[in-house]
């Protein structure tokens, strides 16, 4: 028997409620951009000097959905413009876009060679390195244990001995969260009170911070890469959402989660990258 009690996941009740979004609005038949006919004709040629020109759209923009219901991305796998397809993708055009069937483009897709396009590449390993040999142990040593280095220092985990440190601990971050919130708040309303030549607000910014553009230059060297990031960390700050940030951390282009993973693991010994930025 069904279980009728089972709970739809984050992401389901997102697609959801993306569906029922797009499927109550009204359409206009064949009122489209110039762009998305391009792709819906399978203009290859067209379609890569626009996104190849200097002053072109983001390809957030040319992929916005349509008058007409649809996306430029949902026309060219609809009408299996392979080459099309391809270009798209590779300039990260958003995927998870619905369409007025409540469809994302993926949906759309009538070969199985249309299909693979999407899928990634076999990543069963990409969120741990299997060659151990600089790995770092995430336990906390025994008091038993007879290190002989006495130089080591596995100040990365945080042991606590008693429930009263649990919660004064949960209690300052929580209040920490508190703060930057009220700051953040403060900050940007009475901005023209508080800026001063030795102090600007904009560097406390994530996507203005020095400590992150010099982790992102070392750390992403592609230029791509780069714009890609930094249009999803605009994108979470303007609509206050953590799902571009989960998106920037999952991506296989960007390949994030290897470089903050790292980070994350060495902050406490890396001089050349403090742990103050994953704080």
């Amino acid at each position: 028997m069904a279980n009728r009690n089972k709970q739809s996941s984050p992401f389901e009740l997102m697609m959801n409620a993306k569906r029922e979004e797009i499927q109550s609005k009204r359409y206009i038949p064949g009122k489209a951009s110039d762009f998305y006919f391009l792709c819906h004709n399978g203009k290859i040629d067209c379609v890569r000097q626009i996104l190849d020109a200097p002053d072109s759209p983001s390809i957030e923009t040319l992929n916005a959905l349509q008058p007409n219901g649809n996306t430029a991305l949902h026309a060219a796998v609809f009408y299996n413009h392979i080459e099309i397809v391809k270009i798209l993708l590779e300039r990260k055009c958003p995927q998870t876009t619905v369409n007025r069937f409540g469809n994302i483009a993926y949906d759309e897709a009538k070969t199985t060679e249309m299909q693979q396009l999407f899928n990634r590449p076999d990543t069963s390993e990409r969120f741990h390195d299997t060659n151990t040999t600089h790995s770092l142990e995430m336990y906390a040593v025994s008091e038993h244990y007879d290190n002989t280095n006495t130089n080591v220092k596995f100040n990365y985990v945080r042991e606590f001995q008693s429930d009263d440190e649990i919660s004064e601990h949960s209690i300052n971050q929580q209040t920490l969260a508190m703060w930057l919130k009220f700051y953040t708040w403060f900050t940007k309303k009475f901005r023209n009170y508080l800026e001063r030549d030795e102090y600007h607000i904009d560097a406390f910014d994530l996507d203005k911070h020095a400590d992150f553009q010099a982790f992102l230059q070392h750390n992403v060297s592609n230029s791509n890469n780069y714009k890609f990031t930094m249009n999803l960390i605009s994108e979470a700050q303007n609509s206050n959402s953590l799902e571009p940030l989960i998106k920037l951390y999952t991506s296989e282009e960007a390949k994030m989660y290897t470089s903050l993973n790292k980070h994350l693991a060495s902050s406490s010994t890396d001089s050349h990258m403090g742990s103050h930025l994953c704080d």
